[in-house]
């Protein structure tokens, strides 16, 4: 099952409509029912960038709002620029829920290329899709 869903940074992107502000919303993946499908705001990668640093947008109670989560354990929504292990830079279009692949699309291509959570790197920078670069 393919799921493609949106989550507003709450950000204003610049005055140019080729900028895209930072996606960093992500939908947490837990075995605790009162955890899974929470959503989160990325906020930045641990020093050993093993995990993502994570605060829930809303409070669960008895739990910290900022945690450390694996990214196999969040769902990143569309236009999350990302970096590819191959170091192309791309946009989540979609995700798929029984394989755990996320479909992407690099700059500058015309096919989606698939890739697991875990092989993906978060950026956390706006993107020029004009000049292909992050700003």
């Amino acid at each position: 099952v393919t799921q493609s869903f949106s989550m507003s940074s709450g950000k204003k992107a610049p005055h140019s409509s080729n900028i895209i502000p930072p996606q960093t919303k992500a939908r947490l993946i837990s075995d605790i029912p009162a955890l899974n499908g929470k959503e989160v705001n990325a906020v930045r990668y641990t020093k050993d960038g093993e995990k993502l640093i994570v605060d829930f947008l809303e409070p669960i109670p008895n739990k910290p709002n900022r945690v450390k989560i694996p990214p196999d354990q969040l769902v990143f929504g569309l236009q999350t620029t990302v970096m590819t292990p191959g170091k192309k830079i791309g946009m989540i279009s979609s995700f798929d829920t029984e394989t755990k692949k996320y479909s992407v699309m690099p700059l500058g291509k015309m096919a989606m290329e698939r890739y697991k959570q875990n092989e993906l790197v978060i950026l956390f920078q706006a993107l020029d899709t004009q000049k292909g670069a992050l700003v």
